[in-house]
């Protein structure tokens, strides 16, 4: 268990200013990062992987050396190609009089506000060690990793603050698949909106595929009596009308794969994980159109290699 001012997704934390020991900016500019004090076991509690180092531990209190665990991209930013175990940094300007605090981990990239965009640099260091002007925080989350269910945890959880203090508040509580639910609330509804749009194109492109070929079928039917007269056989009318359904199938597939690269950046902002351009998803998406092409060209060219060739002689 472990709490802070930092829950994933939320965009929670504080934004502060700090200065790599011997790192000396080109434009002078002091660079930012993501900031969480944590109390306890904190990024444990969360699932933050160690990539190296340690975590805190009850050790790292006030009057303790200083300590700070940061993000793998702060630390491919400012140290790079080096181990950044040791390394220190100030948070502040290089003029302030604050202590260095040393690095002793390094954990994952942790995204604070959505899932889009890439992780920002991201350092913690144990509530206990922040400086004067920086040691009150005015509200906390609790982290509670159980493997029991979620309702028994938050029984224990609210009796274990009553019996601390009965007057003290404790409100929100949720499990951390409620958070990402949440925050992929508004990307499932977008998501869920295109696809049945998407359906609706597939529909309407499969009835249209269905309604062309059904038409040639009956306009050709005398063609299909004098070629079977002449020797074709059903495979070869099955043939010639399956040619013609994937004609403009493969025309549409190709004018929508141009499409989606050249429009494929307004979704951008629904995707993720995946590229508008990726080429396996571009051929997926072609291998179904044309499956879903030759299915509803199969049934109209099925009618036709079905047809007396004497009957078909005879229609009008």
């Amino acid at each position: 268990m472990g709490a802070g001012n930092f829950i994933p997704l939320q965009g929670t934390t504080w934004t502060r200013t700090f200065v790599p020991e011997g790192w000396h900016p080109a434009d002078g500019k002091i660079p930012l990062n993501e900031f969480t004090p944590v109390c306890g076991d904190l990024l444990q509690a969360l699932g933050m992987p160690l990539r190296r180092g340690r975590y805190f531990t009850a050790e790292d209190r006030r009057g303790s050396p200083p300590v700070v665990i940061v993000s793998e991209n702060l630390a491919r930013r400012y140290w790079p190609n080096q181990d950044p175990i040791g390394k220190r940094l100030k948070y502040g300007s290089g003029s302030d009089q604050r202590q260095w605090a040393t690095i002793v981990g390094v954990v994952a990239d942790t995204k604070s506000t959505s899932l889009e965009g890439e992780p920002t640099p991201h350092s913690y260091q144990p509530l206990d060690q922040l400086e004067e002007g920086h040691s009150t925080v005015h509200d906390l989350t609790f982290m509670v990793r159980a493997d029991a269910d979620a309702g028994t945890v938050a029984t224990a959880a609210r009796r274990a603050v009553a019996s601390l203090d009965p007057s003290l508040p404790l409100a929100n509580l949720r499990t951390m698949e409620d958070v990402v639910d949440q925050s992929l609330r508004p990307r499932r509804f977008n998501t869920f909106l295109v696809g049945l749009f998407a359906a609706l194109a597939l529909f309407l492109a499969v009835l249209g595929i269905y309604g062309v070929i059904a038409f040639a079928v009956t306009q050709r039917t005398q063609e299909i009596g004098i070629r079977m007269a002449l020797g074709a056989t059903t495979g070869d009318v099955l043939r010639l009308f399956l040619r013609e359904g994937l004609i403009l199938a493969v025309g549409g597939i190709v004018i929508g794969w141009v499409a989606a690269l050249l429009l494929g950046r307004y979704i951008a902002t629904l995707l993720y994980g995946v590229q508008p351009t990726d080429g396996a998803t571009l051929a997926i998406v072609g291998a179904v159109l044309a499956a879903t092409a030759i299915a509803a060209t199969a049934l109209p060219a099925r009618r036709a290699m079905r047809l007396d060739p004497m009957v078909a002689l005879r229609h009008q």
